[in-house]
């Protein structure tokens, strides 16, 4: 008991008034009114998820209620088991909460604030992709286009390289209707071709993402039907030595390999993307197969040269079509 009042000596109060001892027993005193973060933070939230409250109320419990939102309920404490399921039921409401005044303030329109209350909540749940669309969205609403397109990149990277999972079709969507969208007439063509190159070139193999090889695999297959030259869509596979998936933990660090290799055994002209977390798709511009199995091959030797792992495996697969 000691120990314990010791540790209340912060809160300014004088310990032994906040657990007195009375007919030989301790207990919390009911003398000063006391008030626990936790208990606002349901009943704000039970006050913003109650639909029959006005909406400005509705959103001001919610803005208060996030305000409160810290972290994980008593992260320091470690893995007690008492702990788990309060710690996940305080997530859940907090993103509950999120997605709530997210759509509130749409209805307002209010995206300057959407992107701060969607910042914040990606520090919480960086994977959750409905937070990740309503901040681009929200940054194209704003016409800051070029950061939407950024958070894109940065945002789906993440899954990947994460979770090993490609964006949502709706995601897709929205960062083609933002590459596509154009404000103002530009007559200048040397300002157009400029704004078209990179930076800075990047030796090896160009890595897209999975829509645009798609659009490009689209066009190479448009041009074989004109010069009868078939396209060669290789796919190169990491598996276990059953061929079975790898577990995710060893995934992550070969997948890495496994993209360096291939960027750096192909020409700058060559073209591949992430089909899922495991596969990679890439197109050859030769024109027969044969030519395209050394390549493939040198991607496979280079790769277990590289890779320390004995229990891994690099296959591939090459499909060679004409546009019909």
């Amino acid at each position: 008991m000691h120990r314990t009042r010791k540790l209340l000596e912060p809160l300014e109060y004088p310990p032994r008034q906040l657990i007195p001892h009375r007919c030989g027993s301790y207990a919390w005193t009911k003398e000063p009114e006391t008030s626990v973060d936790i208990d606002l933070f349901e009943n704000l939230a039970a006050a913003a998820l109650d639909t029959s409250e006005d909406p400005d109320n509705r959103l001001e419990c919610c803005l208060e209620a996030l305000d409160l939102y810290r972290g994980d309920f008593l992260a320091g404490s470690g893995c007690q088991s008492w702990i788990i399921p309060l710690s996940a039921y305080y997530r859940n409401m907090c993103r509950r909460l999120l997605l709530l005044t997210v759509s509130l303030l749409t209805e307002r329109e209010d995206y300057p604030r959407i992107i701060g209350i969607c910042e914040k909540g990606l520090t919480i749940f960086p994977h959750d992709e409905e937070l990740l669309y309503s901040l681009i969205f929200s940054l194209y609403r704003c016409g800051r286009q070029t950061e939407a397109l950024d958070r894109y990149t940065k945002g789906t990277e993440r899954l990947y390289r994460d979770l090993g999972i490609t964006p949502s079709a709706d995601l897709r969507s929205l960062y083609q209707i933002i590459c596509s969208a154009s404000h103002e007439m530009n007559m200048d063509l040397k300002l157009i071709e400029e704004s078209f190159m990179e930076e800075a070139l990047e030796e090896g193999a160009c890595f897209c993402e999975l829509p645009v090889f798609r659009d490009i695999y689209r066009l190479e297959q448009r041009s074989s039907g004109r010069s009868d030259y078939p396209v060669h869509l290789c796919l190169v596979t990491l598996t276990d030595p059953h061929g079975n998936p790898l577990r995710p933990q060893l995934l992550k660090n070969q997948e890495e390999i496994l993209a360096s290799v291939i960027r750096s055994s192909l020409r700058a002209g060559d073209v591949y993307s992430a089909f899922n977390a495991s596969q990679y798709v890439i197109l050859l511009p030769t024109s027969a197969p044969e030519n395209c199995r050394p390549v493939m091959e040198r991607i496979v030797r280079t790769f277990h040269d590289v890779c320390s792992q004995d229990d891994v495996r690099v296959t591939y697969s090459i499909q060679s079509s004409l546009s019909q």
